[in-house]
C-alpha cells in the first residue's frame, strides 16, 4: 500500500487486497482504508467478492453480472431497493419466494404464495412488466421480517422453524413455508427475545410478519 500510494497516483486500484486477512484484522485494514480514502481524496477502485466489505467500504457499488452492471449506485440504494432478484441476492442476504402476480393498485401489488396465503401493499420495486397471473418473486431481507402477530397493515405469514444458528448478537432461524421448497431466514436480535432468552424451537410454528414497504416484487424471470 505504502510503495502505492508514495507516487500519488490519481485513481487506486485495488484488487481483493483484505481477501487473505483474519476477520479482526480484515475489519481494522477496512477501517484504515476509509481513513487513507478520506486523507488522501483520490478514488479508490476496489475489486471484491465480500459483499459486506464493499457496503461498508464504498460510496458507489456495481455490481456485475454476466459481463455486465446489474446495478449501479451508493450502498444503501442497492441494499434497500435492487434492481432485480440477483442483486437482491447478492448484496446481503435476502429471501426470495415464489408467487403469483394477482393485482396492482397504483405502485402497490397483492401476490398469492403457494399455500393459498395473500400478501398485499407490496411495492412493485423492479416488477413494472407483471401482469395479473404472472409468476412472481418476492424479496424479504431476514432483519426485516419480525416474529409474533401481525399488527395492522403488516403482512402476516407462518412458518415452521427447522434450525436456529446463534451468531453471538443475534439469533438466526430457517424457516420452511408451507408449500415451498426453498428455506427463508429470519434474524431475531438477541435484544428482542424473550426475557428468559428461549428463542423459537426447531419443529414449532412460528407467526412473523413484515412491513408492506419492506417487501419488494419481481419478475420470475428476472433471477437468472
Amino acid at each position: 500500500m505504502a510503495r502505492a500510494l508514495v507516487r500519488r497516483p490519481k485513481v487506486l486500484l485495488l484488487d481483493e487486497p483484505l481477501s487473505a486477512l483474519d476477520v479482526k484484522l480484515r475489519e481494522a485494514m477496512q477501517v484504515e482504508l476509509k481513513h487513507l480514502h478520506q486523507k488522501l481524496g483520490i478514488t479508490f477502485l476496489m475489486v471484491t467478492h465480500d459483499q459486506e466489505e464493499a457496503l461498508v467500504l464504498s460510496d458507489r457499488v456495481a455490481v456485475m453480472q454476466g459481463g455486465r452492471i446489474a446495478q449501479i449506485g451508493p450502498p444503501a440504494e442497492l441494499y434497500d431497493r435492487p434492481a432485480s432478484p440477483y442483486v437482491a441476492d447478492f448484496i446481503g442476504a435476502a429471501n426470495l419466494i415464489a408467487c403469483t402476480f394477482t393485482a396492482r393498485d397504483g405502485g402497490l401489488a397483492k401476490v398469492r404464495l403457494a399455500d393459498g396465503s395473500l400478501m398485499s401493499g407490496i411495492e412493485v420495486g423492479a416488477g413494472q412488466g407483471l401482469e395479473i397471473g404472472d409468476k412472481a418473486l418476492i424479496a424479504i431481507r431476514p432483519e426485516r421480517m419480525q416474529a409474533g402477530p401481525a399488527p395492522a397493515g403488516s403482512a402476516a405469514l407462518a412458518a415452521t422453524v427447522v434450525n436456529q444458528l446463534f451468531h453471538g448478537g443475534r439469533f438466526q432461524i430457517e424457516l420452511r413455508l408451507d408449500g415451498i421448497e426453498a428455506p427463508i431466514f429470519v434474524d431475531i436480535a438477541r435484544s428482542s427475545v424473550a426475557a428468559d432468552g428461549s428463542v423459537p424451537q426447531i419443529g414449532s410454528r412460528m407467526d412473523f410478519h413484515v412491513a408492506p414497504p419492506d417487501v419488494l416484487v419481481y419478475r420470475a424471470e428476472d433471477r437468472a
